[in-house]
């Protein structure tokens, strides 16, 4: 603390070290919104050595800047998606989740599917040389920020994300997931994750539907359409979820038809 504050307080509109730490985060502040004003198109991410401390974010950052590089978890998958997807799943019941950035995990790692749908869960962001990736593994990130980027223009899935009473926090040893849906505009991005779990299968509520609606579910992975479904028939019944292997994931497409 002793190296915070600014020492140098004459004629600057406050008396003393301590007063001057709230009128730089005041400056800090506007800075951000005359950055915006300047350049609409600018995202400023206020890393944790800039806005103060780990795993800090707050809604007054969010209103005048737009992320919070919350922390990395460097540890090799699994471990390291299930942390984030951790951290994701506290913090999205206060703070919109895309506004958390979190790394550092790499493009490149064996789990490559299941590390980078736990981020694009959160916000996508990889470390790594994208020139050393494997020749498979080039298209295939392609295929996925392509669709990713598509969903997100028609239904804008990263700003939410629904887990409460629907999915567990992630462990080792369980199942876990997040619907990313829009209900204003009835569709969105669905995750699924098998961690440790010894199920192959599992049936997830879907309380966000319409009763009277119909909706289109679809898989990006294999472009194979799961049928349309009620909105009283994913109600009452639920999505099921197969995955073979441990530690692998799931996203599906959801809209509704008109």
């Amino acid at each position: 603390m002793t190296k915070k504050g600014d020492y140098k307080s004459e004629g600057k509109g406050y008396k003393d070290r301590e007063s001057s730490y709230y009128a730089i985060y005041e400056k800090a502040l506007q800075l951000f919104d005359d950055l915006h004003k300047t350049f609409p198109d600018l995202l400023i991410d206020c890393t944790y050595e800039v806005w103060g401390e780990y795993y800090i974010n707050d809604y007054a950052l969010i209103e005048h800047a737009d992320y919070d590089w919350l922390t990395n978890y460097d540890d090799d998958a699994p471990v390291g998606p299930i942390n984030i997807r951790q951290m994701a799943f506290d913090r999205s019941r206060a703070i919109p989740t895309a506004t958390n950035l979190i790394g550092n995990q790499f493009m490149d790692s064996p789990y490559s599917k299941y590390t980078f749908l736990s981020l694009a869960s959160v916000k996508p962001i990889l470390v790594g040389d994208s020139r050393k990736l494997p020749a498979e593994l080039k298209p295939w990130y392609l295929k996925w920020n392509t669709w990713f980027k598509m969903m997100d223009q028609k239904y804008q899935f990263t700003r939410f994300s629904y887990v409460s009473d629907i999915f567990q926090r992630p462990t080792l040893s369980n199942w876990d997931g997040v619907y990313k849906f829009n209900k204003e505009k009835h569709g969105g991005v669905l995750f699924f994750f098998r961690n440790g779990s010894v199920e192959s299968s599992r049936t997830f509520a879907f309380p966000l539907a319409e009763p009277g609606s119909r909706y289109r579910l679809f898989s990006p992975e294999d472009e194979k359409d799961w049928g349309i479904r009620s909105g009283k028939d994913l109600i009452e019944k639920g999505i099921q979820i197969t995955i073979d292997t441990q530690f692998d994931a799931m996203v599906l497409g959801i809209e509704k038809i008109e």
